[in-house]
């Protein structure tokens, strides 16, 4: 939490009120915009994923390890992407701030955190990872239709809430 708070805090720092600092600093640009953060968090679950296959095929406590760790990035990097969206969204306009769970492409994003936080949950929990491999399986699918949907549709663009979503 003190990680997530400290990435997005600096970049709604680092925008300094103007949008277009996201293609000026090289840390907006390359790591804690919006859309950067998220496609941070696609190739850490799927490095993710295959260290954990790695560790579950050659018993190795090693990879299973750098899996976990990845894992946990890779949620930090996607929360970090939906808090510093929701700013930017607040940056286009005062119509168009909205929480990012409006669209498809906002809903997979929180679809896959909440699925690797339940799963770092239970291994936290219950002292074991022998799920691993299966959930990161589903949260990389879930990740790859993300970044199809997001090339095939131009859904990473934020856009006004639709009217039925406009009401209370």
């Amino acid at each position: 939490m003190a990680l997530l708070t400290v990435l997005s805090l600096s970049a709604i720092a680092m925008y300094g009120g103007v949008l277009d600092m996201a293609h000026q600093k090289f840390f907006l640009k390359y790591i804690l915009s919006s859309q950067s953060a998220i496609l941070w968090m696609s190739p850490l679950f799927f490095l993710s994923m295959l260290f954990f296959w790695g560790g579950l095929v050659t018993h190795s406590a090693f990879g299973v390890s750098i899996g976990s760790k990845l894992c946990s990035t890779a949620v930090v990097m996607g929360f970090t992407g939906m808090l510093v969206r929701w700013y930017e969204s607040y940056l286009i306009g005062a119509d168009i701030d909205h929480i990012p769970i409006s669209n498809l492409y906002e809903v997979f994003v929180p679809f896959s955190l909440i699925t690797a936080l339940f799963y770092l949950y239970y291994e936290q929990h219950y002292r074991t990872r022998q799920l691993a491999a299966f959930v990161l399986l589903v949260i990389s699918a879930a990740v790859g239709f993300l970044l199809w949907y997001m090339v095939s549709r131009d859904a990473a663009e934020i856009q006004p809430l639709v009217p039925a979503l406009q009401s209370w």
